[in-house]
């Protein structure tokens, strides 16, 4: 199991996570981070998008997820929702 770090962009801050949470594919980290996005998201009441990236142990930018993709009511991502941005971050 791998060990992946969240940074949320919400409300015009920064949020790191330092402890991080384990996660046997990238695949489940992505459906986390795109379950904390929706939750942010639903709870701004700017009704503002956040941004969730998942990060490796070493820091690197994997993925984002952001709180405009809906969400079904068991937590995943809804099969119409665009395709998660992987490995395409500097």
């Amino acid at each position: 199991m791998a060990r992946y770090f969240f940074q949320a962009q919400y409300r015009g801050a920064t949020l790191t996570d330092d402890l991080g949470e384990e996660f046997a594919t990238l695949r489940e980290a992505q459906g986390h981070a795109t379950v904390v996005a929706h939750e942010l998201g639903r709870n701004s009441v700017e009704n503002q998008a956040i941004t969730v990236f998942v990060l490796s142990e070493h820091g690197e930018l994997l993925a984002r997820e952001d709180s405009s993709r809906p969400v079904t009511a068991n937590g995943s991502a809804s099969a119409n929702r665009t395709a998660s941005r992987t490995a395409e971050f500097p």
